[in-house]
């Protein structure tokens, strides 16, 4: 039987928009897998470069890979159009500059397959595109002592949106699953797979994890939409209200509005301190402040918060209803390069002294 005519186990989406500079190394280590039962599904987000024409080279010699294309639009539209054509048991999101195990998809394949699990969640690492230093990722996966292989929400609901990244790149779904529960990227500039996979991750019956690195994620390459976030600063509000009304819709808000809450700080406070400019930490700043604070009611009471760092999460609510955006600027050294405490810091030192405060930063 001819490849084009078997339906595989596994379907590979990326999403490609100008990625000519990491994408021939992304494809190599992905065609290099152990397991081969797989397709690949490559969809060019209306490239300007030479990235299409690379994926043209490799679709001549691999029936495995896929090729679709749009519009330049976003890489959430973009995994939609690829999971509309995906046709095997498993779904993987990639991205096309980062880097795999030759075994990753074969251990997520077992991993599910042994424990029937709705989603395998397995370790990353980071990949510094400036340093190429390789570097753990420890947030990609740190189940707790109750989130034993397989687990849900109902396991330890306070850590089912924080044992791992809200990126879709560590996370191997089973496509019934995925179909049945009505899910898909959001069609936003960034932060598209937040209310994907945290909506994944609290409706799923079955997780399962492998907690070795099967993926190196690329940071610091600023063609990437972690790169060009301060464009369209206000994505990651959108996206939370959108997981808000999906846990409302499968009645799971009751339950985890408190796990939602500390999640919502989180996401707000990174937004803050990575903030590149002026004008995109002002705007969620002036946003919060009038609009979003009251909205996703994060003015909670003392002990409410209880994720690392819980205390500066209620003093982050505090100070955005209260307080000047000086008094934030100076109480959270915002990276944003006009505000005096951030000054005297390097680029690297601020990087720096936000991990210090929230976990490593998501791609997306």
């Amino acid at each position: 039987m001819d490849f084009m005519d078997k339906v595989p186990a596994v379907s590979v989406i990326i999403p490609v928009y100008n990625a000519e500079c990491f994408l021939q190394e992304c494809l190599d280590s992905l065609f290099r897998q152990t397991f081969t039962d797989y397709e690949v599904i490559c969809v060019d987000d209306g490239s300007t470069d030479s990235s299409l024409r690379i994926l043209k080279k490799y679709e001549e010699r691999e029936p495995r890979l896929m090729i679709l294309s749009q519009d330049h639009e976003s890489a959430g539209k973009a995994r939609n159009l690829g999971l509309s054509r995906a046709s095997g048991r498993y779904l993987l999101f990639l991205d096309a500059d980062d880097r795999f195990a030759s075994d990753m998809l074969a251990a997520a394949f077992e991993k599910a397959e042994n424990d029937a699990a709705d989603i395998c969640v397995f370790a990353a690492e980071v990949f510094n595109d400036e340093t190429e230093k390789v570097l753990p990722l420890p947030s990609a996966c740190r189940p707790t002592n109750k989130q034993k292989s397989p687990f849900s929400r109902t396991d330890d609901p306070d850590w089912i949106f924080r044992f791992t990244v809200l990126a879709p790149w560590n996370k191997f779904f089973r496509r019934e699953f995925i179909v049945n529960s009505r899910l898909c990227f959001s069609n936003l500039p960034n932060s598209n797979d937040l209310t994907f996979v945290l909506t994944a991750l609290a409706s799923a019956n079955r997780i399962t994890t492998v907690c070795r690195p099967l993926v190196q994620c690329r940071v610091n390459n600023s063609a990437s939409l972690q790169g060009s976030k301060d464009k369209a600063p206000l994505c990651f509000y959108d996206a939370l209200l959108a997981l808000r009304q999906n846990l409302k819709a499968r009645s799971l808000y009751d339950d985890l509005e408190r796990p939602f809450i500390n999640q919502a700080a989180a996401v707000i406070l990174y937004n803050l301190l990575s903030s590149k400019t002026d004008a995109s930490f002002e705007k969620i700043f002036t946003f919060m402040k009038q609009t979003g604070i009251d909205e996703l009611k994060l003015r909670r009471p003392a002990g409410y918060y209880y994720h690392v760092p819980y205390e500066d999460y209620s003093e982050m609510a505090r100070l955005l209803k209260e307080e000047s955006i000086e008094a934030f600027a100076e109480t959270f050294q915002v990276s944003a390069p006009g505000y005096r405490m951030m000054k005297r810091l390097s680029f690297s030192e601020r990087i720096r002294t936000m991990i210090r405060k929230i976990v490593p930063p998501n791609k997306y």
